[in-house]
């Protein structure tokens, strides 16, 4: 390399000779912080464009996936609802990995007006947006939505044989009792009180609504 002549004149070579001369001058720390302000810019735009590919790839994958069954779990305390959406659909038999089931047992309500209200809020884009197949729910939840309209006579879903088996009381026919079920507290779910099981009025999949019945009473 010339004597005074300018880094911007210099060939590939010599820039990266006078780089290593720069670097062999410095301590550890002196290095690191000398290559992350010397090379920040191609680092940023590496970042961002690994952060692209894993979108892309992320986007992707998620149109291919369907969701065949929908639940909402009110006033659960604690359980697994990844183990209870694998059970279901081993039940189901079905072995597509694009198909997903998907449970949300985060509808907790502790009494907080602020929290309560952001799930209520939750609850109702739910079923405004005809995303639930099934929810499982106190007394208290039940006899709010029980005359709502919102929710699927359980005539229209099982038999009569299979409904005087789940429902001895003939006179509600929208909910089915499911307290102290086995399967829900295999899976580490607890509700208070008496717990109810009840399929929307617009549910998706439907069929699948039925399936989760038999699953659970089974």
């Amino acid at each position: 390399m010339e004597p005074g002549k300018h880094e911007s004149d210099m060939s590939r070579r010599e820039k990266r000779k006078l780089e290593k001369s720069y670097l062999d001058q410095m301590n550890v720390l002196q290095k690191i912080q000398h290559i992350a302000a010397y090379y920040k810019t191609h680092m940023l735009i590496t970042f961002i464009t690994f952060l692209g590919i894993i979108f892309a790839i992320y986007y992707i994958y998620r149109m291919q996936v369907d969701i065949v069954f929908n639940a909402l779990v009110i006033n659960s305390y604690g359980g697994n609802v990844k183990t209870l959406g694998n059970d279901f659909k081993e039940f189901i038999q079905d072995q597509n990995r694009f198909h997903e089931i998907y449970i949300d047992d985060s509808l907790l309500f502790s009494g907080s007006s602020l929290s309560d209200y952001y799930k209520e809020m939750k609850l109702a884009s739910y079923i405004n947006n005809k995303l639930v197949d099934v929810m499982i729910l106190d007394e208290e939840f039940y006899s709010h939505y029980k005359d709502s309209g919102l929710l699927q006579p359980l005539f229209k879903i099982v038999s009569d044989e299979q409904l005087e088996d789940l429902n001895p009381d003939r006179e509600d026919v929208f909910g089915i009792r499911i307290t102290g079920n086995k399967k829900l507290k295999e899976h580490g779910f607890q509700i208070q009180g008496n717990v109810y099981l009840v399929v929307m009025q617009n549910a998706p999949c439907p069929k699948n609504a039925k399936r989760f019945i038999e699953f659970l009473c089974e």
